[in-house]
């Protein structure tokens, strides 16, 4: 919606004001006998700004309409992006909960092991404490799993707009192919594509244009008007008529307190976004940077996980 008004503001923003309708009426009745005479004047005018003004207020429009269109584009995608983090979330709660279950259930055969051993008077009963406090600890992570499974779908529920009887299912392991992480070529995505990029340079070149506007201040805007007027002649008896036309501007006397000063406004907020944008770009950098050198060290991880840890563990818990 804010889109569409933003376009519907820029289609009428190269439109000329509407004119003047003058009509006018003189009847002096004062003192008789009179040698005033009736008139009635009718009159028609226009205002033309200086050449330039509505095209230049046309294309600043237009910027707003670009910084519309960006917030879109930023709102969507922060949408997709916390939709997938949800999404992770669910699935990482879920293979939680799954692990606490095969924990608990390897927990309880030590228990049963351990309640055998001493029974039998080859182990102490330290055993079976240790064990069955490991239990309760498992439990007590079993209740925080169950409660942060609610508290995310809750929040998946709320971002699909969908009620809290919206049933959700179990997250699927279903993962995209690896990418190449190469830095070079994510920040030059980035920097082509970042929405909030895009609307911030539409910020810069809106001031741009307004500082152009306000130079066009230096100069006047022309009024045209035609009129029509008719006079009673009671000298002669008879009633007279007349068409007229005339032409009339502002002069601007005020440049260096007005106009100037609105240029040098518009110039400063102008290099103030640029400047933001500037910043903004290297902040992406940076956090391409931070995001690629973790991604790369999950990856090591994962390896190291996969080439010796899972195995070595396995064999210790054998």
């Amino acid at each position: 919606q804010s889109i569409q008004a933003a376009e519907l503001a820029a289609l009428r923003a190269e439109v000329f004001s509407d004119p003047m309708v003058t009509i006018m009426s003189d009847q002096n009745q004062f003192r008789t006998p009179s040698n005033f005479m009736p008139m009635m004047k009718y009159e028609l005018a226009q205002l033309f700004p200086f050449p330039g003004k509505l095209h230049l207020k046309g294309k600043i429009a237009e910027q707003t309409v670009a910084l519309k269109r960006s917030e879109e584009i930023t709102t969507l995608r922060e949408l997709i992006l916390r939709t997938k983090k949800l999404y992770f979330e669910l699935y990482f709660n879920q293979v939680a909960r799954q692990i606490n279950a095969k924990n608990q259930e390897i927990v309880s055969n030590i228990i049963s092991d351990a309640m055998a051993l001493y029974k039998a008077g080859t182990a102490g009963f330290e055993e079976v404490l240790k064990a069955q406090t490991e239990k309760q600890g498992l439990n007590e992570q079993l209740v925080m799993l169950e409660a942060e499974h609610e508290s995310i779908k809750a929040m998946l529920r709320a971002v699909l707009n969908q009620p809290s009887t919206y049933p959700l299912g179990d997250a699927e392991e279903q993962w995209s192919s690896e990418y190449p992480f190469n830095y070079m070529t994510l920040e030059n995505i980035a920097l082509d594509n970042r929405s909030e990029l895009q609307g911030m340079q539409a910020m810069v070149d809106e001031q741009r244009l307004m500082a152009e506007l306000a130079e066009r201040e230096f100069f006047p805007d022309v009024t045209v008007s035609v009129g029509y007027q008719r006079m009673n002649n009671r000298f002669m008896g008879r009633t007279d008529s007349a068409w007229t036309a005339s032409i009339s501007f502002n002069v601007p006397i005020w440049i260096e307190q007005r106009q100037l000063r609105e240029v040098h406004e518009a110039e400063r907020l102008a290099q103030a976004n640029s400047d933001a944008l500037e910043g903004m770009k290297a902040m992406i950098k940076s956090d391409i940077r931070q995001i690629t050198a973790k991604i790369q060290s999950a990856q090591e991880r994962i390896a190291i996980y996969e080439s010796g840890l899972l195995s070595k563990t396995e064999e210790t818990l054998a």
